[in-house]
């Protein structure tokens, strides 16, 4: 083995020949210059059947082997926070023979993926009404909408982080989603998107009274999360009365009530009855405006420190 190591230093092509059954195959591939010079037959008389191979190979001389092009990237390990890839190639274009000399370098080569830092979990069952009323109108609806789908976008949809559904009311209840309907946020805002404003009068108490059921087992709600009902209108509703005592039924449930109301017709006393408590009331000047209380949603919602881990990786992507 020393001396086949010695040899193999040396400019010296080196061809081994087993015959029999009674040679060592490993000890010959340490004689031999590559594995491809390493030759087994049965016989001696069974020698003449290399010839043509050695010729061949003592007068083409050695075929240094070279990499193949890298293969497909494995899977990242992680989804998120740094995990790892990896690819592969071969020393097959050409595999070295005659002697020839192993490609350099490694068969497989590694990289980080997916380095931005993993978001911060929050975990609740979040139900939107929101008021599609005559005196909402067409554009102020989009933008509300368009507030909801700001809202999807800052929290971990999925099964088991953040479920939303969401419903409008007016003279009824309409384009319901619940919350097991849609479980990614890629399929959720494309709902948001589809959702249709309908007109009608402010039925806030039906909303109210809907809000009870929605948060059920059997309608996608969870039982070990906690259950939050934003309640978005800008006026009055048609029915005080109801609404008052919907409210108070609703108070009673394990439910934390957000109440947003819009504009000045607004009625803040309404608002402070459904919300679950004061500084669950929000007050906006215009629809426009409901972006401006994103962050403050989003905090009730989720807690200060996911607002700002969330915040510092938005800043970290710019």
């Amino acid at each position: 083995q020393s001396e086949a190591t010695l040899l193999a230093k040396e400019n010296i092509t080196v061809t081994a020949i087993g015959v029999g059954s009674d040679f060592n195959k490993e000890e010959l591939e340490l004689i031999a210059s590559s594995p491809s010079l390493v030759f087994d037959v049965n016989s001696f008389g069974a020698l003449n059947s290399i010839k043509d191979q050695m010729v061949t190979n003592i007068c083409e001389g050695p075929t240094d082997g070279e990499w193949s092009e890298w293969g497909d990237w494995t899977e990242c390990t992680k989804t998120c926070g740094g995990g790892v890839r990896s690819r592969e190639r071969t020393c097959t274009n050409p595999a070295p023979d005659n002697g020839g000399q192993e490609c350099e370098g490694g068969p497989q080569e590694t990289s980080i993926c997916n380095p931005d830092p993993c978001p911060p979990r929050c975990k609740a069952d979040i139900y939107f009404f929101l008021d599609a009323s005559g005196s909402v109108g067409l554009k102020n609806f989009e933008q509300v909408l368009g507030f909801v789908k700001l809202l999807v976008h800052a929290f971990p949809i999925g099964s088991d982080n953040v479920r939303v559904g969401l419903e409008t009311f007016a003279g009824r209840l309409a384009n319901r989603i619940s919350l097991n309907t849609y479980m990614n946020e890629t399929e959720l805002l494309e709902a948001v998107d589809s959702v249709r404003y309908t007109k009608g009068r402010t039925s806030t108490h039906k909303a109210l009274k809907k809000a009870r059921t929605v948060f059920d087992v059997s309608r996608g709600g969870r039982e070990d999360v906690p259950n939050y009902l934003v309640v978005v209108t800008d006026g009055q509703s048609n029915n005080p009365q109801k609404t008052k005592a919907e409210a108070s039924l609703l108070a009673k449930e394990d439910i934390t009530v957000l109440a947003i109301g819009v504009g000045s017709q607004s009625n803040k006393e309404e608002l402070g009855l459904i919300a679950s408590s004061p500084s669950l009331v929000f007050d906006v000047k215009s629809f426009l405006a409901l972006q401006d209380i994103k962050d403050d949603l989003v905090a009730k919602i989720c807690g200060d420190d996911y607002l700002e881990a969330l915040n510092s990786i938005n800043e970290n992507r710019l």
